[in-house]
């Protein structure tokens, strides 16, 4: 699958010094990004890195994302702005990733280098990535209430054209007793 945000860095550019980066995305690319991750609207998102080299096969990759986006309330389905700022730290290794039969995981150690892949690392996906990851998973405009009470209402009754619950033929079909 190919990044909805493409932003390639070789390896080979980054001096002993590091290298700054910054990506700023094309509307385009916002409005892909917004239909694939179900956003009503990506109306700015940017980022800038720096990338330096580490001890031995190691790159150390911190930045920071920003972004203005438009989501939907998840209980009366309205736009709900949103603004998404987070910093990022990555480290990559150029080694090659040794498959393991057993994986230990322990949530207290830092997490494992990421490999670096055909010599370059894109830095795009990596902002998509953060942006979801940094998304609220329920979103909800100011005055939104959840009536439960009028929902199950709703979903007892008929409605307007006259057809009922379509899980109301199941119910009879459970066993009476």
């Amino acid at each position: 699958m190919s990044s909805l945000l493409s932003h390639f860095i070789p390896v080979t550019a980054i001096s002993p010094k590091g290298r700054d980066v910054a990506i700023v995305s094309s509307p385009t690319e916002r409005r892909d990004i917004a239909g694939e991750c179900g956003l009503l609207e990506v109306g700015r998102l940017e980022a800038t890195f720096q990338i330096t080299k580490g001890a031995g096969p190691l790159l150390a990759v911190r930045g920071r994302i920003s972004a203005d986006v438009i989501q939907t309330c998840g209980v009366s389905l309205e736009p709900v702005p949103a603004v998404v700022d987070a910093e990022i730290a990555l480290t990559y290794t150029l080694d090659a990733i040794k498959s393991r039969v057993e994986v230990d995981v322990d949530l207290v150690d830092e997490d494992p280098p990421e490999p670096v892949l055909d010599g370059q690392i894109d830095l795009g996906a990596l902002v998509v990535e953060h942006l979801v990851l940094n998304l609220n998973p329920y979103p909800r405009a100011p005055e939104a209430a959840f009536d439960a009470q009028k929902w199950l209402e709703t979903e007892n009754s008929s409605d307007e054209t006259g057809s009922t619950n379509p899980f109301a033929a199941l119910s009879k079909l459970k066993p009476q007793g």
